[in-house]
C-alpha cells in the first residue's frame, strides 16, 4: 500500500481537495456534495470561524463577520471581523483545517500533504501558507507552484524543450507562468499576475453595467452559466447576455493577454492551459489563442486541475517510506525577483548540503594537517 496524498489548492474564491489513496485512486473530497469549498470565512459570536458554503450564508446578514477572500489577505497580518481581529494565517488554517478533517475522514488515516500557492508568491507569503498548515493540524506539507502542478496534470507527453504557456484565472487574481519541459521536471521562465484581476472584479464590472443590487454569488453565478448559454435571467428580474458579459470584460481579459504575451520575449510556444473558474470565460480563450498562435486546452473539472495535478506530481513510495515524498515537476525558478527567491527546491537543497558537508570536510583536514605538522615539530625538538 502506498501512502495516501492529500493535494489542497486554496483558492481565493474556492479551495478544492484531492485525495490520491493508498490504492492508487485519485478522486475529489467533496464537501456537502461539491468539490468546490468556498473559502469564505465567518466569524461566530463565539469567536469560532466558520467556513464554507454555512460561512456565505450567514455572512449574507451579517457581512461585517464575514471575510469572503481570505487569500486576497495575505499581506494583510490581520482581519477585523465583527469587532475581533483575526490573524490571518487563523483564517487560512480554518479553511485548511476543514479540508484536511474531511479527507481523514475519507481515507482513514492523516494523509501526507500537498499545497499549492501561485508562483510569484515570495517566501513571506509561503510562510503565511505553512504556518497556517502547521495551525490547522495537518502534516508538515510539501509546497508546489499552481503552474508546476497544472502542468503536472496536463503535460507529462510533452518533449523535453517544449515551451508551456499557464493561465489561471481564478476567482481574485490573474496569474500566468512560461516553463520549459526538462528531461525531469520543468524549469520556470517567468511568472507575472494582476492582482487586481479575476472572477470577483468581472462580477463587480457586470453588476456596474447592469445598475442592479444583484448578491456577490448571483451574478458570479450568472457569469459561469454565460460560459455554457447565451443569456441568463437575474434574481429579481431583468437578464444578461454573453454579448454584454464579453463587451464588460474584455479590456479585463486583454491586460491578461498583455501580461502573457510579455513573458515570452519571442519563445515558441508548445502548449497553452487553462486554469481557474474564471477561465471557463470563452472570450479568454480566443484572445489567448489570437495572440499565442495555440489554442488553449480547458478542461472539464478546471477547477480541479491543480489539486489533481499536485497529487500527481508526487512520487509513489510505499508507506513505510512516506516522508520522502518530493514533487517530480519542481522548478528552477529563472528571472524573478532575487529579492524575493521561491524555496529552494530538492535539488537545489541537495546541493546546499553537499556543499556544506565538502567544507565541513575541508576544515576537518586542515586541523588534521595541523596536528601532524605540530606532532612532527615536537619529536624534531
Amino acid at each position: 500500500m502506498l501512502s495516501p496524498v492529500l493535494g489542497i489548492d486554496f483558492g481565493t474564491s474556492n479551495t478544492v481537495a484531492v485525495l490520491r489513496r493508498g490504492d492508487g485512486r485519485v478522486e475529489p473530497v467533496l464537501f456537502d456534495g461539491s468539490p468546490l469549498l468556498p473559502s469564505a470565512v465567518f466569524a461566530g459570536d463565539d469567536g469560532r470561524l466558520i467556513v464554507g458554503a454555512d460561512a456565505l450564508h450567514f455572512g449574507r446578514t451579517r457581512p461585517e463577520r464575514l471575510e469572503p477572500h481570505p487569500k486576497r489577505r495575505v499581506d494583510d497580518g490581520s482581519v477585523l471581523l465583527g469587532g475581533t481581529e483575526y490573524r490571518v494565517p487563523e483564517l487560512f488554517a480554518a479553511v485548511l483545517r476543514h479540508a484536511g478533517t474531511t479527507a481523514a475522514r475519507l481515507e482513514g488515516v492523516r494523509p501526507l500533504v500537498v499545497l499549492t500557492h501561485p508562483a510569484a508568491w515570495g517566501r513571506p507569503r509561503r510562510d503565511v501558507l505553512l504556518r497556517a498548515a502547521h495551525e490547522a493540524g495537518l502534516p508538515e506539507p510539501v509546497l508546489v507552484p499552481e503552474p508546476v502542478a497544472a502542468v503536472a496534470y496536463h503535460g507529462r507527453d510533452l518533449d523535453a524543450g517544449s515551451h508551456i504557456v499557464v493561465c489561471d484565472l481564478g476567482g481574485g487574481t490573474f496569474d500566468a507562468a512560461v516553463l520549459r519541459r526538462e528531461t525531469h521536471g520543468h524549469t520556470l521562465l517567468g511568472v507575472t499576475g494582476l492582482d487586481d484581476l479575476g472572477g470577483v472584479d468581472l462580477d463587480e464590472a457586470l453588476s456596474v453595467h447592469t445598475g442592479r443590487r444583484v448578491a456577490a454569488e448571483d451574478m458570479r453565478a450568472a457569469r459561469e452559466r454565460l460560459s455554457r448559454h447565451q443569456t441568463v435571467d437575474l434574481p429579481g428580474g431583468g437578464h444578461l447576455t454573453r454579448a454584454e458579459l464579453e463587451r464588460v470584460a474584455e479590456p479585463h481579459l486583454r491586460r491578461a493577454v498583455e501580461a502573457t504575451t510579455g513573458l515570452l520575449g519571442g519563445l515558441p510556444v508548445t502548449a497553452v492551459y487553462l486554469v481557474g473558474g474564471g477561465a471557463r470565460t470563452p472570450l479568454l480563450g480566443t484572445l489567448l489563442h489570437r495572440a499565442l498562435g495555440r489554442a488553449p486546452v480547458l478542461a472539464d473539472a478546471v477547477e480541479q486541475v491543480v489539486a489533481l495535478g499536485a497529487v500527481m506530481g508526487v512520487e509513489a513510495r510505499p508507506a513505510s517510506r512516506a516522508p520522502s515524498y518530493e514533487p517530480l515537476a519542481y522548478i528552477e525558478p529563472v528571472d524573478i525577483d532575487p529579492g524575493d527567491p521561491l524555496l529552494p527546491g530538492p535539488e537545489e537543497e541537495a546541493e546546499r548540503v553537499r556543499r556544506s558537508q565538502a567544507t565541513i570536510a575541508g576544515v576537518v583536514g586542515l586541523l588534521a594537517l595541523a596536528a601532524i605538522t605540530l606532532i612532527v615539530w615536537i619529536a624534531l625538538l
